[in-house]
């Protein structure tokens, strides 16, 4: 057993409203103490410590948070962890209700072990993209034409200089392949993917998706992503562990002949979040800039 702490112990503003109105539900303990998470750049999430019993998550859903190519959506996150509730590849759900203040999604905590190596990672993404997929997801196929509009549209809004130095960089696209579909995790940066004593398991499923196995290698990869996660992109060697890990020669050709057009559009989005209030992602923008420069030797 746990000590209690003071009732609702927290120094985040939502929660203590939050616990009392879950509380009157029945959902967590009066005497749970909430600690407010750095994990999470667009929900707030808590972890809730009970005086009896494991730990929760708790995370508050603000839809209003997301990208152009990284949707937020409570609804999809709930229908993914239910999905995904046998197949040991995410949190078992353990709630999911409409609060005053939005969707709230309560979950298992997961115990991380350490990091999740990219070898690990590319097994278990392969095992993920062989789970059936959900229906009425969005779709996310291997289009030049529309990958390339979707970065012109947010480099449209993106600082002039940082605009121009990539637009430099517009890379050739091969022909549409569109037969590959699998299901998504959609945003699977490092700090999305979490090693534990049971294997990889991934979080934060507000964005999935229906299409190219490609598209969630190329996430764990993309340097912007991974400067984001606060961790340094993958050395040639580990991108090589990424592939084989995966155990797929055909996905592997497809992510090497689609990778300059990805990074081209991670770094319009890397400069779109810069025009919208997080400076931070300048330095991922320009690690895209210059994958693309060495992708084009």
């Amino acid at each position: 057993m746990r000590p209690p702490g003071p009732r609702h112990a927290t120094t985040d503003c939502h929660a203590p409203a939050l616990a009392g109105w879950l509380t009157e539900r029945g959902l967590v303990s009066a005497e749970s103490r909430w600690t407010r998470l750095p994990a999470g750049r667009s929900n707030r999430v808590w972890r809730l410590d009970p005086p009896v019993g494991a730990p929760l998550i708790c995370k508050l859903g603000l839809p209003d948070h997301a990208t152009p190519i990284f949707p937020n959506d409570p609804a999809a996150e709930a229908a993914a962890l239910d999905h995904l509730a046998r197949t040991g590849l995410a949190p078992a759900p353990v709630a999911a209700i409409a609060s005053p203040w939005g969707p709230v999604l309560m979950m298992e905590e997961l115990a991380v072990t350490g990091p999740a190596t990219p070898a690990a990672v590319g097994a278990a993404l392969a095992r993920l993209h062989r789970v059936p997929v959900m229906p009425e997801t969005r779709k996310l196929l291997l289009d030049g034409a529309s990958l390339l509009a979707e970065a012109e549209a947010m480099l449209d809004t993106a600082p002039p200089v940082l605009r121009a130095t990539i637009s430099a960089k517009r890379p050739d696209t091969p022909a549409p392949e569109t037969g590959a579909i699998g299901l998504l995790h959609g945003d699977p940066a490092p700090d999305n993917v979490l090693a534990t004593a049971a294997g990889i398991r991934f979080v934060d499923w507000q964005c999935p998706a229906t299409g190219d196995p490609v598209f969630d290698l190329a996430c764990f990869a993309a340097p912007s992503m991974r400067l984001a996660a606060g961790v340094d992109p993958l050395s040639d060697d580990e991108l090589d562990d990424l592939l084989r890990g995966y155990e797929n020669g055909a996905v592997a050709a497809r992510f090497k002949r689609w990778r300059a057009c990805l990074s081209y559009r991670f770094a319009a989005h890397a400069a779109w979040r810069v025009a919208h209030g997080h400076p931070d992602y300048a330095a991922g923008a320009r690690a895209e800039i210059d994958l693309l420069e060495h992708l084009a030797r």
